[in-house]
């Protein structure tokens, strides 16, 4: 290797590490979302929860390595980690792809682990590190499928990575499917051992998770939380409006794809150009997941890869032709860090404001004589939703990628009148309030509905009565 050779890859090397610590700078603090916190409440009860939806690579890692989860040290693990694949990714396609620039490479490599779908899922710190160690499963198992190797050799490599992968969460098939199409796209003389090696290793893979999961029904009670919440297709009947609407506007998008997969399929066995097919199908990749559960509105969580993999390789290509679409795709991944920042930054804040409350309460207690040993017998009610710091054009873009259960505050809940989280998240900060039955929340609803929004100090009042505080949000 030359010398300017030697000296790009330094750079390359030390930007992406550089980039990548820099994003992730705020992910350091020690802060926790919601899930995260049933973790260090109850290690049990969360790695149950995991096996009740079939991530069983989730809790084997934990059972062999993790015996008592640790917040604090997660981001250490997982950044440095991030920092390694996206390196790893970086020489996988310097090596596989001779045609691309430096630059275009870089900027791949940078993008396609920092943004903001990566940090949505990586803010449940409690799975982070299984999430990176997966992540590490499928390029490995890509490196492995384009290399030199014996064709059952990569065949059988390939579906142990795969399958592994699917073990710890289900959906990293649509990351590795992406993956199969970016790796048909981009290196066009390895495109008949892609197909005889990767496609069948994600197929054994998908047979192993089956049988796995067959397997352990025996012993396990699966929860209907995932069908419920995503998939649409059982309950096709039952929806109205927007949803049924967006089903079957999947339905349609599934038969468009198969059928256009079919065609590029059949031009590439006769060796007929499938360049621009094959970048169709590997931008509407994104979608498979919605394909598969007929859901147009998942979380952007669950996209995790497969849209690192699209949005990566769009820039990627930009960043190929040169000139001022060079520049348009290193000016869109500067926005990619930052924005993935300020999500981190948002999280942090948002994380400081639910401590704040905390301690509001606590305070407000002790000033209506309620000592400390005397909290577990006293009821903290909230009514509505903290939703301070959400206004603004900027807030609710970003509230497109912090929804759902990632959504940032504790007291951000739904519903108000049934959700335990405050009040684990309270218990987390060492002050175990008693947790009102919905009789006394639907009380305390009607009787105080007129308080003014926390953070005004009229928010807060007691009932003697019932020794119960209650707090306006």
């Amino acid at each position: 290797m030359s010398k300017t050779k030697i000296k790009q890859t330094s750079v390359s090397v030390i930007g992406i590490a550089v980039t990548t610590l820099a994003t992730y700078l705020p992910y350091f603090k020690n802060t926790y979302g919601i899930d995260t916190s049933t973790m260090i409440l109850s290690q049990k009860q969360m790695l149950d929860g995991y096996l009740s939806q079939g991530r069983f690579g989730i809790v084997w890692l934990f059972h062999l390595f993790i015996r008592n989860y640790n917040n604090q040290i997660v981001p250490f693990i997982v950044v440095l980690l991030l920092v390694l694949a996206g390196i790893y990714l970086y020489f996988i396609l310097k090596k596989f792809d001779k045609s691309s620039s430096n630059f275009a490479l870089t900027l791949f490599a940078i993008v396609f682990i920092n943004n903001p779908v990566v940090y949505s899922q990586l803010y449940f710190k409690m799975q982070a590190i299984h999430i990176v160690i997966r992540l590490f499963c499928v390029l490995i198992g890509t490196h492995l499928c384009l290399s030199e190797n014996k064709n059952i050799v990569k065949i059988i490599g390939g579906a142990v990575l795969f399958g592994f992968s699917l073990l710890i969460y289900q959906v990293f098939a649509f990351f590795i499917f992406s993956m199969f199409l970016l790796s048909m796209l981009l290196f066009k003389e390895k495109r008949t051992q892609i197909l005889q090696s990767m496609f069948p290793s994600l197929v054994i893979a998908g047979i192993i998770y089956v049988i796995s999961y067959i397997i352990a029904s025996m012993t396990i009670n699966y929860s209907s939380y995932g069908t419920e919440t995503y998939m649409m297709w059982n309950k096709l009947g039952t929806l109205r409006g927007f949803q049924k609407l967006g089903a079957i506007l999947m339905a349609l998008i599934a038969l468009g794809y198969a059928a256009l997969f079919v065609i590029t399929a059949l031009r590439l066995k006769s060796g007929k150009k499938v360049d621009r097919l094959l970048l169709v199908l590997l931008i509407g990749s994104i979608l498979t997941f919605n394909i598969a559960f007929g859901n147009v509105r998942p979380a952007p969580r669950v996209y995790f890869g497969a849209f690192s993999v699209v949005f990566a390789a769009i820039l990627y290509l930009l960043a190929k032709k040169g000139g001022q679409y060079k520049w348009l795709a290193a000016a869109v991944t500067l926005l990619s860090v930052l924005f993935t920042f300020g999500l981190s930054q948002r999280a942090n804040h948002s994380y400081d404001n639910d401590v704040k409350l905390t301690q509001e309460v606590v305070a407000y207690s002790k000033a209506n004589n309620i000592p400390a040993s005397d909290f577990d017998k006293t009821n903290v009610v909230f009514l509505g939703n903290l939703q301070a710091g959400n206004q603004g054009i900027y807030r609710k873009l970003q509230d497109i990628f912090i929804t759902g259960a990632t959504r940032t505050s504790f007291f951000q809940f739904d519903p108000p009148l049934t959700s335990v989280r405050p009040y684990d998240f309270m218990k987390t900060q060492g002050y175990n309030f008693a947790i009102p039955d919905q009789a006394l929340r639907t009380q305390m609803t009607t009787q105080y509905s007129g308080l003014p929004d926390y953070p005004n100090e009229k928010a807060f009042t007691y009932s003697p009565a019932n020794k119960t505080v209650v707090v306006r949000l």
